[in-house]
Parts: structure tokens; sequence; C-alpha cells
């Protein structure tokens, strides 16, 4: 009688368990996955997204086509940039970088606070760069003749660009080097 009373059992719930697993969206064409907030990374290979609704799980890997940070969930590679401490923070360079190519803020949990002397010089095949706030200074010749640079973002944060730091940058956006030059102009006007 014990015998068959755990058989009826775990009948019970191998088919309590098909049907949750029938039920369950991961094979069930007809459930609309919830991805919430998007990409998540992983690590410096994939990124990842959860549905909310049943909890499955995909992964992917990084989208680096436009440089060095993926598109989907923002993750920045730092494979071809170089960090060095100064005064307070860290200087980036950068060397082969092609594309887009975004600085991150931190790096090992300090803050990137300059582009060094050179950084970017010479980069042909640099298109677009995104400096973030945590940066304060661009140095010497930084991107010296990056031919195909055409976008560059400066925050606010940046108070010293030092002496031909887009030199032979042709093809440089003309609204974005009027907005430097205005840039520059007010912070001159502000140590006077």
């Amino acid at each position: 009688m014990k015998k068959k009373f755990t058989v009826i059992i775990a009948l019970f719930v191998c088919v309590l368990a098909c049907i949750c697993g029938l039920l369950a969206c991961n094979n069930n064409d007809n459930h609309k996955h919830d991805w919430g907030n998007g990409w998540v990374e992983v690590d410096g290979t994939y990124h990842m997204h959860k549905c909310a609704g049943c909890g499955s799980e995909e992964i992917a890997p990084h989208d680096f086509d436009n440089g060095n940070f993926c598109v989907d969930c923002g993750y920045i590679n730092t494979e071809n940039l170089g960090f060095f401490p100064n005064d307070d923070g860290l200087t980036v360079i950068g060397s082969h970088v092609t594309g887009v190519v975004a600085i991150p803020e931190t790096w090992l949990n300090m803050p990137v606070t300059s582009i060094g002397d050179n950084a970017f010089s010479n980069c042909a095949n640099l298109t677009s760069i995104i400096i973030p706030n945590s940066v304060t200074s661009i140095g010497d010749n930084a991107f010296r003749n990056c031919t195909e640079l055409t976008n560059i973002e400066i925050p606010d944060s940046v108070t010293r660009i030092s002496g031909n730091a887009f030199y032979g940058c042709d093809r440089l956006n003309i609204m974005c080097m009027i907005m430097q030059i205005i840039w520059v102009i007010r912070k001159i006007r502000m140590q006077f």
C-alpha cells in the first residue's frame, strides 16, 4: 500500500511538472518576453537580458562593430587603451583604435581625468570619440592626424585643451570645432 501511494505521488509530481513546463514561456511561442531594462554586461565577451515574466535568460556576444563599446549594453572594451597614474586619477592613451571610441569614466575604480599627450595621434581610422565627464584635460597633439575623425563631444568638465590637440583632423565636424572655440574663449574669459 505504501509503495502504491509513493508511486501515485511520484506520478502526480511528474504530471504536475510536465504541465508547469508546458505553461512556462521558455518554449511557448505565444509568450512575448519582457526583457525589462535591456542588455546587462556579463563580462568582456558577453551580455545578457532576463525575461521579467518567466525568468528566461538570453546571452549574446557584445556588438563592437563601431568601435570599443557595445551598442547594446554600453560595455567599454579597454583592450586598445592604456591607463597611467596622474596627480588626480588616470591618463588614457590609445593605440590602433578605430571607429567610435568611448573613454571609460573609471578604470579599476580610479577616475580617468585626462587624455594624454599624443594619446590618439595618427589613429587614422578613428571616426568619433566619446569623452566622459571625469576628464578635465586633453593633452598636446592628443588627436593629431586623426584624419577620419568627424565627431567629438567635449564635456563641460574639460578645463584645459593643450596645443595642437586636433591638428590634422581635417574632417572634424565644423560645428564641433566652432563649439570648441566658443568653449575655449569662455574659459579664457573666466581666467581674467
